[in-house]
């Protein structure tokens, strides 16, 4: 068990649901729970902003008000916490308006159980944790980018040391950050700070003690990082301890700015109210920010010689993690950075002035170009996402920031950007919906459904009668049956995409591998009253038989689930011709490795069904996309069946499309490259190694050859 209990704050009218809440919370093994009871909707809302509790449990029913009320007005005060509504009611809308307002999850009362309750919390407890873990990365990759960006809009040394102070105390959450400039003579002054209200202010604190010149100076000169997470218990200098502890410093995080290899001072955080132990990404991030400040140092220093600044600026730049950009009082890009470079493969001549215009989509061509011009116009940052193709010819999204730039004298000197690629992000944002819609839709109804069933059997009602307790059962079978094809379907097609399932291909006979399809199908076509009918085409395959059989089986399958009683489903191949082969298996697979035109087979499966929309034959190709959605209650399917064939299709080099009209049927159709008679393996490589029999008793001859066909 969790010795952390979790802490849940439930608001609830009724003392009786309490009660039951707090025994189903009692009888969890996993976890221990701490309950606290509000049942006034304004003293709830009240204990929410104070943020107390890991999971929020709202009853629907609230007096005159509702859940779902306090589930807004929660989430419009700024709760992160996991919100779960439990309701009585059995109503989908308010289901549904529950998840689009925000909550995590919601539950029904009369099917609430201590395993399901418990469930429930441990997996929105989960859920909110990644998050928070995904937005952390994310904040991370663009923090770099966004404090050096603020860092170098300045040329004034001043403004540029206290946006550094300013930006690093917010970012490390310190209770003071100062700049520390070295004299020539060895001493020094703090010049710039940020420190936290209560704390003692250094600003002006001029520092020279000859210990610190004598012991600690060469280090930073060397580039030493000096991380103290305890001051108390570090075995430096009992002087350098005395001078720290007179400013309350419990923690130290000391970095070298260093100026072409100079030392010209020194990047310091405090932590006064408690220790801290400084992580490696922060004293990373601190290190790469006083190069920054170094960077910008110098320009400020420098503006006299600002070719030689605009070089370092471009070195720097080129060695960045992100895109960068900068652009002229004349609107037009004049710079990109090698890291953008290599992102679209086009070279600096193609890009600057108005050719980066280019390389974004279309669709987003006229937005981005809009949310640039106003910002220049008025001399503003912006922030905008826009899709940019890169070299290998694939879109990506970028979240795209720029700020002005001015000269020295006060002069605008036009734009300077970074991009990050969030394409992941966005595809994680997607997943994210997609599995919670999965989980609130196909799973929960089959659970649901067991639940249910079980519990009545568990119950005394049915003690009496074994007829409705064994529908009961054969209930939850089938929907347990239901939720292990949806899990393997799942699994099935992640390995197939990821690469780990290996398609172990082979030479083997188109009309082999329809038989088999059709002899596998022959009894569920035979339950439903449909009649198979194949048109076998005998071709050599370079294949995966098992795999081929799997893409031919689920398509007939779903032929037979949509034929009425009575019709007949067809299975037919036949060989197309070789111009236009590349062109069709290119379509759906423009990275296929055919790269000469080459026979090919095309495989249909035709029915007399009820048809597919024509809006979609491409969609159905889909993850858990169906014609029609109550399709996996009523012909048991889970919506992945399709999806699989692509894949494996692809993995063949192969295309599959549907033909359809609405209230006549359908054709599915996949094509794969046949082996031409040139093309056709050797003896030896189709049929394994050679062996050489030496005996003189003729009997073995025949039994050699008898276990080559076993073989």
């Amino acid at each position: 068990m969790d010795p952390n209990p979790v802490k849940i704050l439930l608001v609830d009218d009724d003392e009786d649901d309490y009660i039951l809440t707090r025994d189903f919370l009692a009888e969890s093994e996993r976890l221990q729970f701490e309950l606290d009871w509000i049942d006034a909707y304004d003293t709830a809302l009240e204990l929410i902003g104070q943020c107390q509790h890991d999971v929020y449990l709202f009853d629907y029913r609230l007096g005159e008000r509702n859940g779902l009320e306090l589930l807004r007005e929660a989430i419009a005060i700024g709760c992160k916490t996991p919100i779960i509504l439990l309701t009585g009611q059995g109503d989908y809308e308010v289901d549904v308006k529950a998840m689009q307002s925000g909550a995590a999850d919601y539950l029904e009362k009369d099917q609430l159980g201590a395993p399901l309750l418990e469930r429930a919390i441990r997996h929105a407890i989960e859920r909110q944790q990644a998050e928070d873990e995904l937005q952390r990365q994310h904040q991370r990759s663009q923090l770099f980018a966004e404090i050096t960006l603020k860092i170098r809009q300045s040329l004034q040394l001043e403004e540029i040391l206290q946006t550094a102070v300013t930006e690093v105390q917010k970012f490390l959450q310190a209770d003071r950050v100062v700049i520390f400039q070295l004299h020539f003579n060895g001493s020094g002054t703090v010049v710039q700070e940020a420190v936290v209200p209560g704390w003692p202010s250094i600003l002006g604190l001029d520092v020279a003690n000859p210990w610190f010149q004598e012991i600690y100076l060469e280090q930073y000169r060397q580039g030493r990082i000096g991380a103290i997470a305890d001051l108390q218990q570090t075995d430096i200098e009992p002087c350098y301890v005395e001078f720290l502890d007179q400013f309350g410093v419990k923690a130290d995080l000391t970095v070298p700015i260093l100026q072409k290899a100079e030392l010209w001072g020194l990047l310091i955080a405090h932590q006064c109210s408690h220790p801290r132990q400084w992580s490696s990404f922060e004293i990373e991030i601190l290190r790469q920010l006083a190069d920054q400040i170094g960077v910008a140092l110098a320009q400020g220093q420098l503006v006299e010689a600002m070719r030689e600044s605009e070089k370092q600026f471009r070195m720097m730049a080129n060695s960045a993690p992100v895109l960068l950009w900068m652009s002229g009082p004349d609107k037009r890009y004049n710079f990109f950075n090698q890291t953008w470079l290599t992102f679209t493969g086009q070279t600096i001549e193609q890009e600057i002035g108005n050719g980066w215009t280019a390389g974004v989509h279309p669709d987003d061509l006229q937005t981005c170009l809009e949310t640039y011009v106003t910002a220049f116009d008025t001399r503003q940052p912006f922030e905008m996402e826009y899709r940019l193709r890169r070299a290998d010819g694939e879109y990506r999204w970028l979240l795209d920031r720029g700020a002005p730039r001015f000269m020295p004298d006060g002069g605008f000197a036009g734009y300077i950007g970074t991009c990050i690629d969030i394409s992941e992000r966005r595809e994680i944002e997607t997943l994210k919906n997609e599995f919670i819609s999965v989980v609130s839709h196909e799973l929960r109804t089959p659970l649901t459904s067991i639940s249910g069933a079980l519990d009545l059997v568990a119950g005394d009602a049915l003690k009496t009668r074994p007829e409705k307790a064994q529908r009961m059962l054969k209930i939850a079978a089938n929907n347990a049956e239901r939720l292990v094809r949806l899990v393997n379907d799942m699994l099935d097609i992640e390995r197939i995409e990821s690469g780990k399932v290996e398609m172990t291909k082979q030479a083997c006979d188109a009309a082999v591998l329809m038989g088999q399809a059709i002899e596998a199908m022959q009894n569920i076509a035979k339950q439903a009253g449909v009649t198979l009918s194949v048109s076998p085409l005998s071709v050599q395959l370079w294949a995966d038989p098992d795999r081929i059989i799997q893409v031919l089986t689920n398509l007939l399958s779903n032929a037979i689930k949509f034929s009425p009683v009575g019709e007949t489903v067809w299975l037919t191949a036949e060989l197309g011709s070789q111009e236009s082969a590349v062109s069709q298996s290119k379509i759906q697979n423009p990275k296929s490795k055919i790269q000469n035109p080459i026979s090919y087979v095309i495989f249909q499966v035709r029915d007399h069904g009820r048809g597919v929309p024509p809006d979609k034959l491409e969609t159905i190709f889909g993850r858990f996309q169906q014609v029609d959605a109550s399709d996996s209650r009523k012909k048991g399917g889970t919506g992945l069946g399709l999806a699989i064939c692509r894949s494996i299709v692809q993995h063949h080099e192969g295309r599959i499309w549907a033909e359809s009209t609405l209230g006549e049927g359908s054709a599915f159709c996949f094509t794969l490259p046949a082996l031409l008679v040139e093309e056709a393996l050797s003896p030896a490589e189709m049929m394994g190694p050679l062996v050489l029999v030496c005996d003189d008793d003729p009997s073995v001859e025949g039994q050699s050859f008898d276990f080559r066909k076993r073989s």
